[in-house]
């Protein structure tokens, strides 16, 4: 399955940030996963 994997860091409402997580997108799930746990990324985005 082609997958495209990152990190993420986003704002909150009140301006800070969040820390960084992982998502990954399944393009044949069509389907974005954000804030992922490290072992599911790993499964994913095997390097």
């Amino acid at each position: 399955m082609k997958v495209v994997c990152g990190e993420l860091n986003a704002k909150n409402g009140y301006g800070g940030y969040t820390g960084y997580g992982y998502f990954y997108y399944g393009f044949y799930l069509k389907d974005t996963k954000l804030r992922v746990p490290e072992d599911e990324f790993e499964i994913m985005c095997k390097k």
